[in-house]
């Protein structure tokens, strides 16, 4: 079945191009504290701390 622009007729039309959601990923970035409360108050959970190094090029 194509999932372009379409009209579905059942529900098994629409699960079969849009399949249930079981998890969000949500990268906040550098987001205020203020932002990060709100997601845990919302059910997220702080489940990774990502880090980063800009590397210096040789030009």
């Amino acid at each position: 079945m194509a999932c372009e622009i379409f009209i579905a007729n059942t529900d098994a039309e629409i699960e079969a191009c849009f399949p249930p959601v079981h998890e969000v990923h949500l990268d906040s970035g550098d987001a205020p504290h203020v932002a990060h409360r709100l997601y845990l108050r919302k059910g997220y959970q702080l489940s990774s701390h990502p880090f980063t190094l800009a590397l210096k090029t040789n030009s």
